[in-house]
């Protein structure tokens, strides 16, 4: 899986970055993971032709001592569709901004 990390997070760290996240992004049902939806700006041709599974998302996932977050980007209403891919260029490039913003926001230094 390809994926960013930031590890060894600080004691009360979880904390603070849980906060963020539930205030921000929808919450899976199982464990502590979150789904970022991707801007529609950034979908490639057949992405943004596939509106039925709109929005695209990238999981991210909390644990006590790192967040991580795929660069795959994939839709919450199917299990399989040839929209799903890895993040191009311009998408893991923000994946990677939306994450570091998340941190900055939050008060948390990398």
């Amino acid at each position: 899986m390809r994926q960013y990390t930031i590890d060894e997070l600080r004691p009360g760290e979880y904390d603070i970055l849980k906060t963020c996240l539930d205030d921000r992004y929808l919450h899976a049902s199982i464990g502590d993971i979150y789904w970022i939806p991707v801007p529609e700006a950034l979908l490639s041709e057949r992405q943004a032709r596939h509106t039925d599974c709109a929005p695209l998302v990238v999981a991210v996932h909390l644990e006590a001592e790192r967040l991580s977050c795929e660069f795959l980007l994939r839709t919450r209403s199917a299990m399989r569709c040839d929209c799903m891919a890895y993040a191009n260029t311009a998408q893991r490039n923000w994946i990677i901004d939306t994450i570091d913003t998340l941190f900055s926001d939050c008060g948390i230094q990398t």
